[in-house]
């Protein structure tokens, strides 16, 4: 097996928690290194790499300092990597995801890899989302509807504008989808097909 960088960039309220709570951290760990998030977020689990493959991504600064950090990791330990992060396809502070996913084609330019993203019934998913960051958006004179259909934060929900940015970007091969209905009733095919068909720890169920 050859090996690559497995980024899984959300979207978020997709059942990404799932996957990484009880998917990627029970991949064979002779062949693969999960780099997190590891759930709950507030115990620092991360590895320090994903951290400064993140701050990367969300600074713009040490963009080719994290790509060769990331090809030291693989080739020195002969392990493909795995990246799961959903805040790759948020806005924050006035950073745009479309930005973000920019930064993160940057850093895996020179690296075999696949992304993945997890996709949801649009409406359910950008409600639950409009739900989490509440805080956030009750200061719009928008209502729901029409952040929903105007707001670039949730322009990640309309598929055929999140495609136009990621497959120019990384090539249609290397894009995967997986449906947030499979996930959260255990059906992880797709995501084995993802990863290369991975063996798994002893015990995963």
């Amino acid at each position: 097996m050859s090996l690559k960088i497995y980024c899984h960039i959300g979207l978020p309220k997709t059942a990404t928690t799932t996957l990484q709570v009880d998917y990627f951290p029970h991949v064979d760990r002779s062949k693969y290194i999960y780099l997190g998030i590891y759930q709950p977020r507030d115990e620092g689990k991360s590895d320090e790499l994903f951290n400064q493959v993140l701050n990367a991504v969300n600074t713009g600064e040490g963009i080719d300092e994290a790509s060769k950090a990331l090809q030291c990791r693989m080739f020195s330990e002969n392990k493909s990597l795995i990246i799961s992060e959903e805040a790759l396809t948020v806005s924050v502070c006035g950073l745009k995801w479309q930005e973000k996913i920019t930064r993160l084609r940057k850093i895996l330019s020179h690296i075999d890899h696949r992304l993945l993203i997890t996709i949801r019934e649009p409406i359910s998913a950008m409600f639950s989302f409009y739900l989490e960051l509440y805080p956030r958006f009750k200061s719009l004179s928008d209502d729901f509807p029409s952040l929903a259909l105007k707001n670039n934060d949730f322009q990640i929900y309309h598929y055929d504008s999140l495609l136009s940015v990621l497959l120019p970007l990384f090539g249609k091969e290397n894009v995967w989808i997986c449906r947030f209905e499979d996930l959260i009733a255990g059906n992880f095919k797709k995501v084995e097909g993802f990863l290369g068909f991975p063996e798994m720890e002893e015990g995963f169920a």
